[in-house]
Order: structure tokens, then sequence, then C-alpha cells
């Protein structure tokens, strides 16, 4: 008997896959200690450590899965090539990000003001796959789910995850940063002092209108289904989406508090971080989002379907 040999999830394309995520885990674990536990008192030295052990740990997996994609792909040409690349964004998205983290950073903060609708206009635009057959491969839950629940519960999660971002910048954080003073009573003390909210205020719309409008996007395709400039959206593109939306929500919300924690610390001589636990306790769910996109956004190797002959 013979069979034809089926990709299995520990060859070339499922080891190089699972080193990605967890190169992409491992990143997600560190930016979220660096844009939290680094600036928040709320969060325990002890959550810093497992979430800094956790992160080396995987991305100590994931550099090894890479060198092993490389080393098993020797064989032929293209694997290898294959297995250079991998190696080479592993080492190389690292770099990058931390060069524009350090060179860029009025770069970084626009973009990560505008976050929102370029995940809309990447989620619209993007070109889907011409073959229905790898379109309908490994569905997952929104395949189960249907296209018009899936899109209404994204757009829940995503405006939820907006307006708790919304209430972190302009409620909880400055009651926190300054306890026992009434909101109003706080920013009316800004403006006298010559730190006037409005400015900041209007950063954090600028930052929510993008993500909202995703969310109406979201919300249309549950009304009347995928018609028009939404026929790209199914339902799996629209799930992915919203767990990049949640992810770059709780990323991004600290670009749209930067104006006001600065304004309240010039204002009370307070520190620039985050004093409210609801910092923490976005960044879970930022970091949870974004482990579960890597996981689905990742590329699977193709399967191949088996055949067997007497």
């Amino acid at each position: 008997m013979n069979s034809a040999p089926a990709a299995g999830r520990f060859g070339v394309g499922g080891g190089g896959r699972w080193a990605l995520t967890a190169l992409a885990t491992a990143a997600l674990l560190l930016v979220g200690v660096f844009l939290t536990a680094g600036f928040d008192s709320s969060v325990g030295s002890a959550i810093r450590v497992v979430a800094i052990a956790l992160a080396a740990t995987l991305g100590a997996v994931g550099v090894a899965g890479c060198c092993i994609v490389a080393a098993r792909s020797a064989r032929s040409r293209p694997p290898v090539v294959r297995g250079v690349v991998i190696c080479a964004i592993a080492l190389g998205v690292p770099v990058a990000a931390g060069a524009v983290l350090f060179a860029g950073f009025v770069t970084v903060l626009a973009a990560g003001l505008v976050l929102g609708w370029i995940v809309l206009v990447v989620a619209a635009g993007w070109p889907t796959d011409p073959d229905p057959a790898a379109r309908a491969t490994r569905p997952g839950i929104p395949g189960r789910v249907g296209l018009r629940l899936t899109a209404l519960l994204s757009a829940l999660a995503v405006l939820g995850a907006t307006a708790a971002g919304v209430l972190h910048v302009l409620v909880w954080n400055p009651l926190a940063k300054v306890p026992g003073v009434p909101l109003a009573d706080l920013y009316a003390t800004m403006v006298a002092r010559g730190e006037s909210p409005a400015w900041p205020a209007t950063l954090v719309a600028v930052w929510a209108s993008g993500w909202v409008m995703l969310a109406l996007v979201f919300v249309a395709v549950a009304l009347a289904g995928r018609r028009g400039v939404l026929v790209r959206l199914d339902a799996r593109r629209i799930a992915r989406t919203a767990l990049v939306a949640v992810a770059g929500v709780g990323l991004s919300v600290w670009v749209a508090g930067f104006g006001m924690g600065i304004s309240i610390a010039d204002a009370f001589m307070t520190s620039g971080g985050d004093a409210a636990g609801t910092g923490a306790l976005l960044a879970v769910v930022w970091v949870a989002a974004g482990i579960a996109a890597a996981v689905r956004l990742i590329p699977a190797p193709p399967r191949r379907s088996g055949a067997s002959s007497a």
C-alpha cells in the first residue's frame, strides 16, 4: 500500500508557522510588559517576572524552531529559501521594531492615532484568495456561528474595547492619578493651570474614530450581509480583523492617552504613567487577542489529501 505524503503538523510549513507564532507571542508579552508594568504602579513585580520569563522562553523556542526549519529544509532550494526568510523575519522584526520605536517616535504616535482606520482599510481592501477551497479551509468558530452573528459579536467587541480605552484615558486614570478630586474639579484645575484637557481629548476622539468606524462596518455586514463594498468581509476575515482590532485598541491606547497623561502630570506634578488598574486589565485583554490573532493570521501549511492504492 502506497500513500501520498500528507503535510504533517511538524513539517517545514507547520514548524515555521508555530515558530513565528511563538516569536509573535513573545513580542506581544514583552510589549505588554513595557507599556504597562514598566509605567503602571498597579502591576506587581511578580507579574512582570512571569511575563518576561514566559516571553524569553517562547522567544528561545521560536528562534530554535526557525533554525530547525532551516536545517530540515536543506535538501531542496525553495524550502531553504523559506527557512532563511523565516530566520530573517525572526531576527529582523525585533530590530526594525526597536528602530521605529526609538528613531521614529512621532511617526509611531501618528500611526497609533489612526491605527483603527489602517485596520479598516486593510481588512476591506486585502484581496481574497480566488480559490474557493483555500478560502474554505479551517474556518473555525466563525464558520459555525455564521456571518451575521460573527459580525455583530465582532462589532460589540471592538466597541467595548474602544469605550474601555476612552474611559480609561479620560475618566478612570485621571481619577486614580489625583485621588479624592471629582472629575469636574480635576478638569477645572487643569484649565486654571494652563493644561486644558480639550486638545488631549481631541486626540482621544481621533484615535477612537477609526475603531468606531470599523465596528460600524461590522454592524453593516450584520444587517445587510456581504454586499457591494462589503463583499470581501466573510465571517473568518471579520473574526480575524476583530482580534487584530481589540489587540490594536489596547496596544495603541497609550498613544491616545499620551497627551492627557502629560497634561495631568504637568498640572498636578504626578508621573506620566498609568495609575488605574484598568491599564493592566486592558493589557491582558489586548495581549490575549494579539496571541489569538497571531495563531489565526500566520499562514498554515497547505493541506494535502492523502491517497491510498492497493
